[in-house]
């Protein structure tokens, strides 16, 4: 696989998050990412997946108006398979619902290090083919 950072230079990111999104979002341009959109609950994602489409969407699970589970529902039952990587502090195996059949490709806990995060959204991207 070439660098991390070539699989994230010019791609088109989606960051839904009530706490990190912009914070994230600059992580992401320094790596030279293209466009990198920010939400601060599921509605505003929502908002956004209708005017443009993403090669990633990176997606807290917690958040105000709508949770992530039910915004990946929804992306789901629209028919969109873009990749979506869960960001956040609660644990995968902690939350109160079931979402191992919502078809997300990842999932990084809160705190993360720089390099795991660009990683793991590297092979995302490679693994989709995108």
């Amino acid at each position: 696989m070439a660098s991390y950072s070539s699989y994230i230079a010019d791609r088109q990111m989606l960051v839904i998050h009530d706490d990190l999104a912009r914070q994230i979002a600059l992580m992401l341009r320094q790596e030279g990412s293209g466009r990198v959109d920010i939400a601060l609950d599921g509605l505003e994602g929502i908002e956004c997946l209708s005017r443009q489409s993403y090669d990633i969407i990176l997606l807290n699970y917690k958040m105000p108006r709508m949770n992530g589970a039910e915004m990946l529902r929804r992306i789901r039952q629209r028919g969109d398979r873009t990749p979506v990587i869960f960001v956040s502090a609660w644990d995968e195996y902690e939350i109160p619902e079931k979402i191992s059949d919502l078809a997300y490709d990842a999932w990084i806990n809160t705190p993360y290090s720089h390099r795991h995060f660009v990683e793991t959204i590297a092979s995302t991207l490679h693994k989709h083919g995108r």
